[in-house]
């Protein structure tokens, strides 16, 4: 599996080309912390995009939104992210993407379509 690290000045176009190719994708979403271990934050949930706020309240930080509908939306923030890469199976689909923040907790965001998810 390929792997190629996203430089800083590049992360909001890749986020915004990635959240567009991804929209009817099913995102778990694990993070890793030094202090707390493994902790899954979503199973499946639809992506609905993944931004970097370079002037808004969330400034510097990563945003994640995941599910569609109001009772189901999460939203989960990357704050100082240090490190973004992008993993890519041999046939060349976007299969994660892991993010480490400057105190090392990394989030791993694996993408799958909507129809590889058992109903």
């Amino acid at each position: 599996m390929p792997t190629q690290e996203i430089a800083a000045q590049n992360w909001l176009p890749f986020f915004d080309t990635f959240s567009k190719q991804h929209a009817d994708a099913a995102a778990n979403v694990q993070v890793i912390s030094p202090d707390l271990g493994s902790q899954e934050v979503s199973g499946g949930l639809p992506l609905a995009g993944i931004s970097f706020d370079e002037k808004g309240s969330e400034e510097g930080s990563i945003i994640l939104m995941l599910g569609t509908a109001p009772e189901t939306h999460l939203e989960h923030i990357i704050e100082k992210p240090a490190h973004v890469w992008h993993k890519s199976s041999a046939a060349g689909n976007d299969d994660a993407i892991e993010i480490e923040a400057a105190d090392q907790t990394k989030t791993i965001v694996q993408i799958q379509p909507l129809s590889a998810i058992p109903k």
